[in-house]
C-alpha cells in the first residue's frame, strides 16, 4: 500500500441540484454517472426528510444503521467518489441539525430523502483508487 499521498490535478468542478423526493445517495451517484465523473470530492448543502445514517463499530466491524424521521438541514455533507462495479461510488458523511439546534450524523446512507439539496463536485483527473478489502479495519480501503 502506497504510504505518500497521491497528488492529482483538478479536472473539472460544477453545480447541480439535488431533485426533491429522491434518496440522496442514489441521486449523487446518478449526477455523477450522467457527468461522468469517476473520482473526485463532494459536497452537499441543504435539507432532507428523513435522515438515514450509521457508525462504524470497530470491534464487530460493522455499520450500525441509524433512521431518524423528520425535517432536518444538511450542515456540511462530504464525502469522496470513486468507481466501484463499474459505477460511481458515493463514500460521504453527514451533519443533521434539527430546529432545537441539536446536531447528529455519522456515515450517509439509504434513504435519506431529499427536500431541497445542492451539490457540488471537484473531479480529478487521472485513474480513481480502487477499493481493496482490509483484513484489519473490515472496510474496503483505496489502494492508495
Amino acid at each position: 500500500m502506497q504510504t505518500e499521498p497521491a497528488h492529482q490535478k483538478n479536472l473539472r468542478s460544477f453545480l447541480a441540484r439535488l431533485r426533491s423526493g429522491c434518496d440522496m445517495l442514489d441521486e449523487i451517484a446518478r449526477i455523477c454517472a450522467e457527468a461522468s465523473v469517476r473520482h473526485g470530492a463532494l459536497s452537499v448543502i441543504g435539507a432532507v426528510d428523513g435522515a438515514a445514517f450509521g457508525f462504524y463499530d470497530q470491534q464487530a466491524k460493522k455499520y450500525l444503521r441509524l433512521t431518524r424521521p423528520g425535517a432536518y438541514e444538511v450542515i456540511v455533507c462530504t464525502g469522496t467518489i470513486t468507481m466501484k462495479d463499474g459505477a460511481p461510488f458515493v463514500h460521504a458523511h453527514v451533519l443533521f441539525g434539527d430546529a432545537e439546534g441539536s446536531a447528529f450524523g455519522g456515515h450517509l446512507m439509504s434513504p435519506t430523502i431529499v427536500f431541497a439539496a445542492e451539490l457540488h463536485v471537484s473531479e480529478l483527473a487521472g485513474p480513481p483508487p480502487v477499493r481493496l478489502f482490509d483484513d484489519i479495519t473490515g472496510l474496503y480501503l483505496w489502494d492508495r
